[in-house]
């Protein structure tokens, strides 16, 4: 018995439907509520070098030394963070 590609895609769509429809049934069944729009997200915590590397003496130092191209402390944390969120490396298109 061979089964045609439209023939096995609607075996796939019809068991997916009878699994969404069967999970449904028993989430409506133990009474388990869908997740609320208005749930806030966690926020997320600066790990504490973010802190001891803004306030540091080598980096107040390079702060003076190129004053003009600096990027404002809550810029750079921002920065930070975006590294620390993601494990130490970061896209250029995330940083824009």
């Amino acid at each position: 018995m061979s089964l045609n590609v439209n023939e096995m895609s609607e075996r796939r769509l019809g068991s997916l439907r009878d699994f969404i429809a069967e999970l449904r049934r028993l989430v409506d069944a133990t009474g388990i509520a869908a997740p609320s729009s208005h749930v806030s997200t966690p926020t997320y915590v600066d790990p504490p070098w973010i802190d001891a590397l803004l306030c540091s003496p080598q980096y107040q130092l390079q702060r003076e030394r190129n004053a003009r191209l600096a990027l404002p402390d809550e810029r750079m944390r921002a920065c930070l963070r975006a590294l620390a969120e993601r494990g130490g490396r970061i896209t250029r298109a995330a940083f824009t």
